[in-house]
């Protein structure tokens, strides 16, 4: 004579005839795979969330300036969408590495800013040009006599 199936052989094919409560996933359910998929993506965002905050702490502590790290962090916020959609038009495939690329952008925008702001700092000891030789004239040499 045959055996009613057991309550832990139910269990491993899914769901046992149980309580909604009380029921159980097995590794290869789709409910447990939402779920995890749904955990990982907060975890996602949360890391992405921070490293824009530790980004912006950088470059406010580096630039001395949190109106500048500010629009920094805008600058790089608004550019990731643009970025985005052309990776999408000209690389059709994605892959998991491709989120990385968020952490990428991230660091060339504060690089970009970094080196614009070192730029404009440098600028005040560059030597003023010689407005003699801007003038189209020539200076003394044209007409000196």
């Amino acid at each position: 004579a045959l055996r009613p199936p057991s309550p832990i052989s139910s269990l491993w094919r899914g769901h046992a005839a149980l309580p909604h409560a009380l029921q159980a996933d097995y590794l290869g359910s789709m409910e447990l795979s939402r779920s995890e998929a749904v955990s990982l993506a907060d975890q996602a965002v949360l890391w992405s969330a921070g490293s824009v905050l530790f980004v912006w702490v950088l470059m406010a502590l580096h630039l001395r300036s949190r109106w500048l790290a500010t629009l920094g962090i805008w600058q790089i916020l608004a550019a990731l969408p643009i970025s985005w959609l052309l990776y999408a038009l000209f690389v059709p495939m994605t892959a998991a590495i491709s989120t990385l690329a968020f952490f990428v952008l991230v660091g060339i925008g504060a690089d970009d800013l970094f080196v614009f702001m070192s730029a404009w700092q440098l600028e005040r000891f560059a030597p003023a040009p010689d407005e003699g030789a801007d003038a189209g004239g020539g200076g003394e040499e044209a007409g000196g006599e």
